[in-house]
């Protein structure tokens, strides 16, 4: 597929934003929502997270990086 600034599909750099987010010590922990993402406050990827703030800011960065002031982005996510 050619896009209209004449880039084929495979010239775009594709980049992936996968991060946690710590949501703090006082968060209650439903069993329901635990088992169904398998993440509790004790594993690994939410105990080492970064707060939501610095998360946002590196998620704006790697947007910033693609998209343009000028520019409309459609942002896809999945298995959330």
């Amino acid at each position: 597929m050619v896009h209209r600034n004449g880039v084929t599909e495979s010239e775009i750099e594709k980049e992936i934003f996968h991060k946690y987010v710590q949501p703090g010590k006082d968060t209650i922990w439903g069993e329901k929502t635990c088992s169904m993402h398998g993440l509790s406050k004790d594993d690994d990827r939410i105990a080492n997270a970064d707060e939501i703030d610095v998360v946002w800011k590196k998620f704006c960065e790697v947007i910033g990086r693609h998209i343009g002031r000028d520019q409309k982005g459609v942002l896809v996510a999945w298995n959330g």
